[in-house]
């Protein structure tokens, strides 16, 4: 269920997220697979950051499989 395609729809909408965040002439960056980062001015992080918590905080719930939303958790077997 939550393999490679789910989760590059999930860094798919974090990076919509950011590019959403920044104005000129702040920068998105995208520096490996699941890294992303921004260059802008100090006085706007915390904002930026909270606005981000919120966003993917409301949209996270929609990753999951119905089932795993219901019962509240996701139950993962690793064979080592």
């Amino acid at each position: 269920v939550y393999g490679g395609f789910s989760s590059e729809q999930v860094l798919k909408n974090v990076a919509s997220m950011l590019w959403g965040l920044i104005r000129p002439p702040d920068f998105l960056g995208h520096a490996e697979n699941d890294t992303f980062f921004i260059i802008t001015h100090p006085a706007k992080v915390e904002k930026m950051a909270s606005l981000m918590c919120r966003q993917f905080d409301t949209v996270a719930p929609n990753f999951y499989a119905e089932r795993d939303k219901r019962r509240g958790y996701v139950v993962s077997v690793v064979d080592d």
